[in-house]
Parts: C-alpha cells; structure tokens; sequence
C-alpha cells in the first residue's frame, strides 16, 4: 500500500480511452452543476490518470474523474482568451503508473463499483461485455458489477440481439431498456434484423425529438 503521486497534466493530453482501456460510462449526463461548482471552487477532488509511454511518447488515460475531465474542457471551449490562460489549461492529477493489466483491474474497480454504473443498462451491458473479453467468466463478471449470472446472461443476448446503432443509442440514453429489449425482437433467424432495427431505431428518436420540441 503506498500513496500515488500527484502532477499536472496538460488538459488536452487526458485521454478518455485508450491501450486496452474503455470508458464504461459513455453518457456523461448534465455538466451544468458540476460545471458551475469548479467555476465556483476549483477542482476539489483530482482525477485518477494511468501514464504509460508508447515510442517513447508519454500518454495519459483517465481511470476515474471523466465526468470533472469533461466538464473542465467544456468550460475550456467557451473561455475568452482575452481573459488570460484558461485557469485550468493543467490539471492536477493522481498518476498511477502501473503495468497494462494493473491499470486493467484498478479501472474495473473504479468502474464497476461506482454508483453511476447502476443508472445506465447499456453501460453495464457494455462493463459485461468488456470483463467477458478478458477472460471472467459470467458469475465473475456479475459479482464484480453486483447482478446476478443469470442477468449477465441475459444482457448479453440483448446484446447479441441489437444492431449496433441501437446499441448506441442505449448506451448514451437514446432509447430506454425497454424499446432497446422491442428492438431485439426484430430479428432474421438468430441475428438482429439491422434494417428493419434501424427504420424503428429512427422512428423512436423522431418521436423523442418531437416531444421536446413541444415541452
């Protein structure tokens, strides 16, 4: 057990993805409050950064703080320069420095058990998915993401069951679980249908587009 050490970080050099590593969380949600607070106080909590080298060329992968990485280079876009250097054009962050396969573990433990990962069935779906692909078998996954074998089971065959734009659009919160699971049921023998898939995909955005044109 040791302390990881804490170093600035050019804001446009963190990485969302990268070497192995996937973002589980692919809707980040409303930025606005989070936003709002670091305007108010500042970064108060760090985000966590594997730093690895690839020819010699350093890079920088964000373990856990997306949402804070986000939001800083949102409120970077809309800076006015006339203003001096954007206060943030660094971060602070926490370097973990490890090998490919700690980094691994310690992102699938920051992952799977964050709060957040109980909100989104496709970002868990894809977590599933992700753990499955290096090597856990379904009751490992499901212990680690805390469901259940059977409902690791059964995400994947929606999965197996969706074209990938509908997949997609589950997992940035498009469409709900429910009109993901109608969808899967347009298929063509045991693989999803991918045209009819996308004619209804598109129905049920331009119906969403509609009702909050008229809100």
């Amino acid at each position: 057990m040791h302390q990881l050490p804490v170093r600035a970080i050019p804001l446009d050099k963190l990485e969302d993805e990268g070497n192995g590593l996937v973002r589980f969380r692919q809707n980040l949600g409303d930025l606005t409050a989070l936003k709002m607070a670091i305007t108010a106080y500042g970064l108060l909590s760090p985000p966590t950064v594997w730093t690895f080298k690839v020819h010699g060329h350093e890079r920088h992968v964000v373990l856990d703080g997306n949402r804070r990485v986000a939001a800083i280079k949102e409120l970077a876009k809309k800076w006015n320069p006339e203003r001096g250097e954007f206060p943030l054009a660094s971060v602070t962050c926490v370097i973990f420095d490890g090998r490919t396969e700690d980094a691994r573990q310690a992102s699938i433990q920051l992952h799977c058990h964050s709060p957040q990962m109980d909100t989104n069935v496709g970002d868990t779906l894809a977590a599933s998915e992700w753990l499955l692909s290096y090597g856990y078998n379904q009751t490992e996954a499901g212990s680690l993401l805390n469901v259940t074998q059977g409902r690791v089971s059964q995400m994947q065959g929606l999965r197996a069951a969706l074209c990938d734009e509908a997949f997609a659009q589950l997992r940035m919160g498009g469409i709900s679980a429910a009109e993901a699971k109608s969808l899967s049921k347009l298929l063509v023998g045991a693989k999803p249908d991918v045209p009819r898939q996308r004619e209804v995909l598109e129905q049920i955005l331009k119906k969403a587009r509609s009702d909050e044109q008229t809100e």
